[in-house]
């Protein structure tokens, strides 16, 4: 993150080709006049329509850093594109389109900044003897991929521009490295951060810079190792950056740098001075508006305060850094922000919080992993160290040439010697390598066939359970109804008749009371065996769904025992799938009378969150827990059948919990649409 906040400097600083350079960025601000009026005082020494005229046109339109300059000089740009479309000059049309992105990307127009830099890169191949402006259009272009979070094209287009800068050790080759140290540093890439870094560094120590060009360097080298907890490393690259802070005019570049002091000291356990440094960090980033460095002291600044136990200045911190992360857009930010959130709520104790921060955190980290695959970043560099090293081997092959020309002259019978050797060899090669290839193919197939053999008993396990458990209710659903319509309707028939007895007479006064009391026995029996009937098929699951069921189950759980049971449910209404709904039910039932009857618990929680398709079930008490590693050790007991019916739906279980400490069991299934 810290490496960004130099962005807008390194980008600033050398962006076009041949361009002086100066002491800050000030300099720049100022002068323009001066400048703009000395370029259009050349311009007028050639009024000849001509490709000497489109040069001093391009030297002029390449006056203006900012956009409210720009915005003077669009005549001159238009009189330069057409010129150079009129005298097809690719170097023209090459400055013209690039100028033209620049004016884009000041715009907001990132589309049109993106297709006039495409224009600029086909212009500048054509023009061979510019293969500086060329590399420069590939490394703006990277940086605006790496300010959209696209690292992999931002990647892509530094090493396309390093392949000319790799012959030239000058300042922008300087700030090429430093954009692909800042773009690997963000990837979490730490070895090739360094490497490129370091390269920067090394850079600044030979060229004759202006001194903040050189501090970014070591800033960016510094920000490197306080990363891959080298703050020893760091401690060199930091002084010399300490020595000139803080900077009137570089305020970037001063809050970026008490940052990483502050990280520095927060890494060596000095907590006290790293929160000082931190805080003149945030001051320095807000005061100047810098939004990457305000967000960044931020989330450092709540790491800070929570470690020192400072929960309430914590809690401030990380909202506004929600807050800020919200507003950029920026994944990496975002990520940060609910970690931080999740930290906080851990520590504050509310675990069902922080546990939906940290799953918000890892969705969005995921989907950022997908959209920037590091496996490719790392293949780009390889990709540029290769290129190298094949330049390499073919200067040594063509000495390999001269050198087997001349003993071709001097034997040439030991020459055709050598060809029928390797003819031999190669030939040896190819049977071996046939031979190994068939070993492998077998291997392949014999490992092929014992996989079908697993899947296929899998398959028949599946079958079987899934036999087994439909039997299982469909004999539950008839019992019920047996009980229901036969002997249900049986005894409340009798009840009726006995009803009618007493109040006919028929019952004699002295035995009225024990005849009351047969009464009341009769209704419990009639209760007792509506409730197996339901225990056994739900009206509820049938009616009205899953919740509605899982809701009663917990109503009847506190209504018959001491066990205070409480019912969430999170999710749009739906109509719920038989199947799946009754072997649902059955685990929450399951799992529900295991708390009642063994948990020893006073409060149980069941909670059911539907997110499109994917159900989470959580099942969680206050009792006294057990080892799951000696109840796994149990076949057949009732956790293996819970996970038995978890897998079968497609799902999964995961059992957290250890003797006097609770028990929390999650339930994750996708459900059928």
């Amino acid at each position: 993150m810290r490496s960004i906040c130099l962005l807008m400097l390194i980008f600033i600083n050398g962006i076009v080709q041949g361009q002086p350079q100066h002491n800050n960025v000030a300099d720049w601000m100022n002068g323009f006049d001066k400048r703009k009026a000395a370029a259009i005082d050349s311009l007028s020494n050639y009024p000849a329509q001509d490709t000497a005229r489109i040069n001093r046109l391009i030297r002029l339109i390449n006056t203006a850093y900012f956009q409210q300059q720009r915005r003077q000089l669009i005549p001159y740009w238009k009189e330069c594109l057409q010129l150079s479309k009129q005298r097809s000059y690719s170097k023209g049309l090459a400055a013209a389109f690039l100028w033209n992105a620049y004016y884009r990307r000041g715009e907001q127009d990132l589309q049109g900044f993106h297709r006039f830099t495409d224009s600029a890169i086909t212009y500048s191949r054509q023009d061979t003897t510019n293969r500086a402006a060329w590399a420069n259009i590939h490394r703006i272009k990277g940086l605006q991929y790496q300010e959209e979070e696209n690292y992999h094209a931002a990647l892509k287009h530094y090493f396309e521009a390093l392949r000319y800068y790799d012959t030239v050790q000058d300042v922008n080759r300087m700030h090429l490295l430093q954009n692909i140290s800042s773009s690997y540093l963000q990837l979490n890439n730490l070895a090739q951060a360094e490497m490129y870094a370091r390269k920067g560094a090394l850079l600044a120590d030979i060229l004759s810079l202006p001194k903040t060009i050189q501090l970014q360097a070591y800033a960016t080298l510094a920000s490197v190792l306080l990363k891959r907890e080298e703050p020893d490393e760091a401690l060199p690259y930091l002084q010399k950056v300490d020595a000139f802070m803080p900077d009137t005019i570089e305020r970037a570049l001063s809050a970026n740098h008490y940052l990483d002091m502050g990280h520095y000291f927060f890494k060596k356990q000095h907590y006290d001075s790293s929160l000082q440094h931190y805080q003149r960090g945030y001051e320095l980033a807000s005061s100047g508006k810098h939004k990457i460095n305000t967000y960044g002291a931020l989330n450092y600044l709540f790491q800070n305060t929570l470690l020192l136990g400072r929960k309430k200045e914590a809690y401030h911190y990380a909202t506004l850094g929600l807050a800020e992360a919200a507003h950029s857009g920026k994944a990496i930010y975002r990520i940060n922000a609910l970690l931080n959130m999740s930290d906080y709520e851990a520590a504050a104790g509310n675990t069902r919080k922080a546990f939906a921060y940290l799953k918000k955190a890892v969705i969005l980290k995921d989907q950022f992993s997908r959209e920037n695959n590091q496996t490719s970043l790392n293949n780009l560099a390889v990709l540029y160290e290769t290129a190298q090293k094949e330049h390499t081997i073919q200067v040594l092959d063509q000495e390999n040439q001269l050198r087997a020309a001349a003993l071709e002259r001097q034997s040439f019978r030991n020459k055709v010697y050598g060809i029928l050797l390797l003819l031999l060899a190669f030939l040896l090669l190819l049977i071996y390598r046939y031979y190994v290839n068939q070993q492998k193919i077998q291997q392949q197939q014999v490992q092929i066939q014992q996989q079908k053999i697993v899947d296929l008993e899998k398959d028949h396990q599946l079958l079987h359970m899934t036999a087994m458990l439909r039997g299982q209710e469909e004999e539950r659903s008839r019992i019920a109804r047996d009980l229901h319509d036969g002997i249900g309707s049986l005894l409340s028939g009798i009840k009726l008749s006995f009803t009618g007895f007493r109040e006919n007479g028929f019952v004699h006064q002295a035995q009225l009371a024990n005849f009351d009391r047969s009464l009341a026995m009769l209704d419990n029996s009639i209760a007792d065996l509506h409730r197996i009937a339901y225990n056994l098929m739900p009206d509820a699951l049938l009616k009205f769904g899953l919740p509605e069921a899982v809701e009663d189950l917990c109503d009847m759980i506190r209504n018959s025992t001491s066990l205070q049971v409480s019912f969430q449910y999170t999710g749009e209404p739906r109509n719920w799938e038989p199947g799946s709904s009754i072997y649902l039910y059955r685990i929450i039932q399951e799992l529900v009378n295991n708390v009642a009857k063994h948990a020893q618990a006073k409060n149980l929680l069941v909670e059911m969150t539907l997110v499109e398709n994917s159900l989470t079930i959580t099942v969680e008490d206050d009792g006294v827990g057990f080892d799951p590693d000696a109840a796994n050790a149990h076949k057949g007991n009732g956790l293996n059948n819970i996970r038995y019916r978890t897998e079968l739906l497609g799902g999964n279980a995961e059992i957290i919990t250890a003797p006097a400490q609770g028990t929390s069991i999650i339930l994750a299934v996708d459900l059928v649409v």
